[in-house]
């Protein structure tokens, strides 16, 4: 099932794009692992709500939209995304400890 849902974004990109190239979705893959991360998603590998992974979605176009309107250019938007990626990992480290100080 994921090779034929692969085979069908890469033929809907081809299209999109009028060309093909191996490297195309390579900018995608922070983007998916953010929106995994904030959707609260173990990136160990486990499981979430589909409404969390919505949620987070909305809030990275948000984010997207709101570069397109200051007319950033596409590629420091990745800037930004990364660093709230760090930022989120940060403070689920951080949490945990704190939890455990406080009780």
């Amino acid at each position: 099932m994921s090779s034929v849902l692969c085979w069908l974004a890469s033929i809907l990109m081809m299209a999109g794009f009028n060309s093909a190239a191996a490297n195309f979705a390579e900018l995608y893959l922070l983007v998916t692992v953010l929106a995994a991360i904030l959707a609260g998603i173990d990136p160990y590998g486990g499981f979430g709500r589909i409404s969390g992974l919505l949620l987070a979605l909305t809030l990275l176009q948000t984010l997207s939209s709101g570069f397109n309107l200051l007319r950033l250019d596409a590629y420091l938007s990745l800037a930004p995304w990364g660093c709230i990626l760090l930022l989120v990992i940060a403070l689920r480290q951080i949490a945990p400890r704190a939890r455990s100080r406080q009780g």
